[in-house]
């Protein structure tokens, strides 16, 4: 669990040598990435070519499996390590503002749900099984506004917005949030001396408890979230790429997912520092999901390896 830390000894204020050591560490991931993944669908679309439909060869099945199997184990244990390292150099950007660490979560869209895909503290809580829909708005304020309006949403303090209707949690208790309020400095000091620690335990009675694993979890109790789009410009796409990736012609960003930031302490992000480096990542990160898209969503040697596997299966089983 992440919990008080240690400043790490770089100084966090370098912003930009972090910067380049961030990106100077993806140029050489990201060719790797797509080096390998290329190689992987090149034998696949090997082995595509040399199947018939006509022989029910088993061994030439496995063979395909195995490979399909491959390309999407690279492609998405690639895409987690370096979501990981970057959740890193994230961390060593945040560092020093607060004795607690800031959770990070990417998060992406499937069948019209939010999803959430990697978290920096390696958890699975049980919320992420719930739905989040764009269609009936059961997604929350963060991600509507991200996902419509392609821009940044911040909220330093969650517990206000709660009271003036500006902000919807399905954890949260809105009625006790309601009455909710902000301890004064000498409570925080009275609480420190007492308990030896800072937590606002007020606060963690406002949410929901859904699992005994999680709920002593003191991160999980925010009152600072800052959520970006995963997006890149699509302005200048050629048209052949545009309907490649099926993209309308007035659509000027497309949207992978979100990168999200929560924190325990009320206005702990700074929108005119945090923004733009923040968007760096998600921009880079990006770069991984389009391209793991085009070896699986957009390719047709994907999809025909897909099919081909389903029918010898369909037909194998008795």
């Amino acid at each position: 669990m992440f919990d008080k830390f240690e400043v790490p000894l770089r100084n966090s204020n370098d912003i930009p040598n972090l910067l380049r050591d961030f990106i100077c560490y993806h140029q050489s991931e990201l060719f790797q990435y797509l080096f390998l993944a290329n190689e992987k669908h090149k034998k696949l679309k090997n082995l595509l070519l040399s199947y018939s439909n006509q022989t029910d060869d088993s061994s030439k099945i496995d063979d395909l499996i195995q490979t399909l199997d491959d390309l999407e184990n690279h492609l998405n244990m690639y895409y987690k390590k370096v979501s990981y390292e970057s959740f890193n150099y994230l961390l060593v950007y945040f560092a020093g503002r607060s004795s607690y660490q800031p959770r990070i979560c990417v998060k992406v869209l499937k069948n019209n749900s939010i999803s959430p895909l990697f978290r920096s503290n390696y958890k699975t809580y049980p919320e992420d099984d719930e739905t989040q829909s764009l269609s009936d708005n059961t997604a929350t304020e963060e991600f509507k506004e991200v996902y419509f309006n392609r821009k940044f949403y911040l909220c330093n303090d969650i517990p206000k917005a709660v009271k003036k209707g500006k902000y919807k949690n399905p954890r949260l208790n809105i009625d006790l949030a309601k009455q909710y309020k902000n301890p004064s400095i000498f409570d925080k000091l009275r609480l420190n001396s007492r308990l030896k620690n800072d937590r606002d335990y007020k606060w963690i009675e406002v949410w929901k408890k859904t699992n005994v694993e999680f709920d002593s979890d003191y991160d999980r109790y925010y009152k600072s979230t800052l959520v970006l789009p995963m997006s890149f410009s699509t302005k200048n796409l050629v048209t052949e790429v545009r309907q490649h990736l099926k993209i309308e012609q007035n659509l000027e960003r497309i949207l992978w997912g979100w990168l999200c930031f929560d924190h325990v302490d009320t206005y702990f992000f700074d929108a005119r520092f945090d923004v733009p480096v923040c968007n760096i990542f998600a921009d880079i990160l990006s770069l991984y999901a389009v391209n793991k898209l085009s070896y699986t969503q957009y390719s047709n040697i994907f999809y025909k390896s897909k099919e081909i596997i389903t029918e010898f299966i369909k037909k194998n089983i008795k």
